[in-house]
């Protein structure tokens, strides 16, 4: 009877030791991901705040970091007799973490977003913003 208590007392340390342990690995997963999301937001935060519309030309400011940024602008404009019409803004760009960046939005926009990809040793993140709101 001891010799199967002493058997039970260490299957049930072994499987207490078990569970702490995906549950630190469950933690430390989830506190990555509230950290990516975090930083995601003060990028967003930033770029959101450098963003100025004057004279028809937008401009913004790629935040300061030691990471890899892609940038997409792309839109969409009405033009009378063709429709719809896709645009697409500083292509082939290469982002420079500080630099001022400025395009000229076509007057008749429906749509203007701008999506971000962002890759560090820590991680990566992605976000957009509606840009139309500030030209409008």
């Amino acid at each position: 009877m001891k010799k199967l208590f002493c058997i039970f007392l260490f299957v049930s340390l072994i499987s207490l030791y078990g569970c702490t342990k995906e549950n630190s690995k469950e933690n430390s997963i989830q506190s990555d991901i509230e950290q990516e999301q975090s930083v995601c937001s003060d990028f967003t935060a930033k770029i959101e705040d450098s963003i100025h519309y004057k004279d028809g030309v937008l401009s913004f400011q790629v935040p300061d970091s030691s990471g890899n940024w892609t940038i997409f602008i792309s839109g969409r404009s009405e033009k009378e007799g063709f429709g719809g019409m896709s645009l697409h803004y500083l292509e082939n760009q290469t982002w420079t973490p500080g630099d001022t960046y400025s395009f000229s939005p076509d007057n008749n926009c429906t749509d203007l977003i701008f999506t971000y990809f962002y890759e560090d040793s820590d991680g990566s993140c992605e976000n957009t913003i509606d840009l139309l709101p500030y030209i409008q």
